[in-house]
């Protein structure tokens, strides 16, 4: 992923969790960070084959009736016994925190039969990867391919180790980390600058990763590509409609990838990765359910 090309020959596969994120009004939502990025890329028209588990309950039922409305393929997701994921939402100063189950449906990962052949774009974060079963599927999958790695972190306390998290990037096409969750992986490597951007520079390199894309809340986002050089985002526009930055992050790892499989340069790929970023945070949860905004997206960005 030096520079994003036009490869929409390519298979884009997305591993990870799916759940139902809970808000303190008690609405549940569809979540988890793979998903909402399978899910606003399946809106876009690239069709992802994405690979996850749910329970064998009502609401693995509700996510697999909902996916199949969406026009998604479900082949890459199996039921298992354990339940279907939930998360608990507080929001504080418009900023998510995080309740996670120690066991759930996504745990359980398995690969399907129909996975996609040939050239291959795999997405994963870090989240679905914190019991050693997903961690050897993922190998699996990995394992005797030719493939290209974006690899979307989040730390979720307690549910990440340093030292796996490290070993994910290593030699990945795009990593991308917001710029908290680099600086606790970068002291965990060891890597120290006072400066911001030298630090990141230094883990990109120390990792061998192609391009390291790191976000950065209200200041907008850094792209250190292939090359060494650097690109930086404007700051998001603060809209008064602003209601969560839930799903944001996932949200902008879509239209990167939107971004890469369109031939799009790298400066257009943030500016429109940040566009639709600032949009999702005008709503509750992750996820739009109107065709009709994305349609507008795509006429806005020239998509057929």
């Amino acid at each position: 992923m030096n520079q994003p090309h036009a490869d929409m020959q390519a298979k884009l596969v997305i591993l990870g969790e799916v759940l139902f994120d809970c808000f303190p009004d008690g609405e549940a939502v569809l979540g988890g960070a793979p998903f909402n990025v399978a899910w606003h890329l399946q809106a876009f028209g690239i069709a992802p084959f994405f690979v996850s588990a749910v329970g064998n309950d009502a609401l693995g039922e509700r996510i697999l009736n909902t996916v199949t409305h969406w026009g998604m393929d479900t082949r890459g997701i199996s039921r298992v016994a354990q339940a279907t994921g939930q998360v608990q939402i507080q929001i504080e100063n418009g900023e998510p925190h995080y309740s996670i189950d120690e066991h759930s449906a996504y745990d359980e990962i398995t690969l399907p039969d129909t996975l996609p052949e040939g050239d291959l774009i795999l997405y994963h974060g870090s989240l679905a990867l914190r019991h050693p079963h997903n961690q050897a599927q993922l190998q699996s999958l990995i394992d005797g391919r030719s493939l290209k790695r974006f690899i979307d972190i989040n730390l979720r306390d307690p549910w990440w180790q340093a030292e796996h998290c490290l070993d994910l990037i290593r030699y990945a096409d795009c990593v991308k980390i917001n710029l908290d969750e680099m600086h606790v992986l970068a002291a965990a490597a060891e890597i120290y600058h006072d400066d911001w951007l030298q630090r990141a520079q230094h883990f990109k390199q120390y990792f061998s990763i192609v391009n390291l894309l790191v976000t950065r809340g209200d200041q907008g986002a850094t792209l250190i590509n292939a090359e060494g050089d650097t690109l930086h985002t404007g700051e998001p526009p603060h809209s008064p409609a602003f209601v969560d930055s839930v799903g944001a992050g996932d949200a902008f790892a879509s239209v990167t990838l939107l971004g890469y499989l369109h031939n799009w340069d790298w400066h257009t790929t943030l500016e429109r990765a940040q566009q639709f970023a600032s949009f999702i945070v005008t709503q509750q949860g992750a996820l739009c359910h109107d065709p009709n905004t994305y349609q507008d997206f795509k006429n806005l960005w020239g998509i057929l």
